[in-house]
């Protein structure tokens, strides 16, 4: 109920339901960083994971200069496994919300950064070409109380569609007609409907 009361309007709104595989972007250490993650509530396994991090990335400090090339991409995957815990990490008050982020890097200057030169001009380990993180340009911005908010439009297959939950409204039975009408329009008919189990009251 207080998903629907938080992001849709009085008189109704709709859930989409995905499939995870089909929406999952593939995971490349080559090109722009983005995955597919569910949001960890839990304090005691923030805990641990933290300290699982810490140990793999001082660990990774002492070898780094004696593994080259695979070194190299065992600290990518490192780093970007703890850009992604710090980015899915939530409250523990807002587990209701179960939340999935779909989460990507984009460096604030909208360039391609070496990691392993540090503003201080310390240089981790022997890099010739450097330990890049790729970043996207491409932004959209929406405004929120005076506030530009950049974000990034993700495209993916339309068949990752396979339902849509209608929330409490009054005409719960007309929604339903009226979506089915513009799903068939657009070639998703074959998308499952569905009501909500919460009653509809209008207070």
């Amino acid at each position: 109920m207080s998903q629907w009361r938080s992001y849709c309007p009085s008189d109704g709104g709709y859930a989409i339901g995905f499939d995870k595989s089909l929406l999952a972007p593939k995971y490349e250490t080559t090109s722009s960083f983005m995955m597919l993650e569910e949001c960890n509530y839990d304090q005691e396994e923030k805990e641990r994971l933290a300290n699982l991090f810490g140990k793999e990335i001082i660990q990774g400090k002492d070898l780094r200069d004696h593994y080259g090339t695979m070194k190299r991409d065992s600290f990518y995957h490192t780093l970007y496994c703890w850009l992604l815990f710090v980015i899915s990490v939530k409250n523990e008050h807002f587990k209701e919300e179960q939340e999935v982020r779909l989460a990507t890097y984009i460096h604030k200057e909208l360039e391609t950064i070496d990691i392993s030169r540090m503003n201080n001009g310390t240089v981790l380990g022997n890099y010739p070409d450097g330990l890049n993180i790729y970043s996207q340009k491409k932004l959209s911005f929406r405004t929120k109380s005076n506030i530009l908010i950049p974000y990034y439009e993700y495209q993916f297959e339309i068949s990752a569609i396979k339902e849509l939950i209608i929330g409490p409204c009054k005409d719960k039975e007309m929604a339903k007609e009226s979506l089915e009408f513009f799903l068939k329009n657009i070639g998703l008919d074959s998308v499952e409907i569905k009501y909500s189990k919460i009653p509809y009251r209008n207070v």
